[in-house]
């Protein structure tokens, strides 16, 4: 079954460090040791979008101290599945609505495309 789950610290760290360490260049990395410590502040969301137990995506948000926005700090497709973000972490043809804990607050992910020579 497929679902979109809120990542505990373990499995943000395996996500860490079997994918973002291939996923993006060092100079592009926030250590772990970083993301550690903002999740336990309530800065830092990771989310999983996983059919039963295999990962096909991952998206990390950094939220605002009211949780009332979140910036996408890093999202990949964890497999060869075609626009996974797309469709589930809100493509700008279909925003998702996600409901962040621990604050509850409804928030909605889009993405932006910027102009060229921006």
């Amino acid at each position: 079954m497929k679902q979109i789950k809120k990542l505990q610290l373990d499995e943000l760290k395996q996500i860490y460090k079997a994918h973002i360490r291939e996923d993006f260049p060092r100079n592009e990395r926030r250590p772990y040791s970083s993301m550690e410590k903002m999740t336990s502040e309530g800065k830092y969301a990771s989310y999983g979008y996983h059919d039963d137990d295999q990962l096909l995506a991952y998206a990390c948000y950094i939220l605002t101290e009211d949780g009332m926005y979140a910036l996408l700090d890093y999202s990949r497709e964890a497999t060869s599945q075609v626009a996974v973000l797309a469709r589930i972490f809100g493509g700008a043809e279909r925003p998702v609505d996600v409901r962040l804990a621990p604050t509850g607050t409804e928030c909605r992910s889009a993405r932006v495309k910027c102009p060229e020579g921006i």
